[in-house]
């Protein structure tokens, strides 16, 4: 599947999912991300990139973005138009959220859904407050994890203490996709 057909995929759900790619320097994917795949399936289009280059990483607009292995980002919109969507990449950050974890990517995935899910193209169901808050996710997951409290996504932020969107980039879907 080409980046285009992962993009559409995912907005043409319903509801709407944001594209989530992880960047991994092996083929195989860890377990914990499997799982994160599986159990967010609803709100996330799951893609996984090996060490990718600059011309995959231009096509998402991120060619000048630092990526430590892995690396788990979330592409948003700034705009609900399907037609001429106008993304932005949000970076899971270390400084904020700690080591990757299966809490902790859980943590900044439903904090990602409750700021941007009004945004998604398509059929985002930001009017559903189950949707936005990823309730049946909240109930079953904080049985067992510490995720109720969690740090809040910050956009232009500059000091790396307080910083989850790092590297806010906007880019344009263009015809090359």
């Amino acid at each position: 599947m080409g980046i285009e057909d992962f993009l559409v995929d995912s907005f043409m759900s319903v509801p709407s999912r944001f594209p989530l790619i992880i960047f991994t320097d092996s083929q195989e994917i860890q377990p914990m991300f499997k799982t994160l795949c599986l159990r967010l399936e609803r709100y996330y289009n799951f893609g996984h990139m090996v060490q990718p280059g600059m011309s995959e990483l231009k096509q998402l607009g991120i060619e000048n973005v630092y990526l430590d292995m892995p690396s788990v980002m979330v592409l948003t919109t700034e705009t609900t138009d399907i037609q001429d969507p106008k993304f932005n990449a949000i970076q899971y950050m270390k400084s904020t959220y700690g080591e990757i974890s299966y809490p902790n990517v859980l943590k900044f995935l439903i904090n990602v859904n409750r700021k941007f899910r009004h945004l998604l193209a398509g059929d985002n169901m930001s009017n559903n407050k189950n949707e936005v808050e990823m309730s049946e996710v909240l109930e079953k997951e904080s049985e067992k994890f510490d995720i109720l409290e969690s740090p809040q996504v910050h956009i232009n932020v500059h000091s790396d203490k307080d910083f989850v969107v790092d590297n806010f980039i906007e880019s344009k879907l263009d015809d090359e996709l």
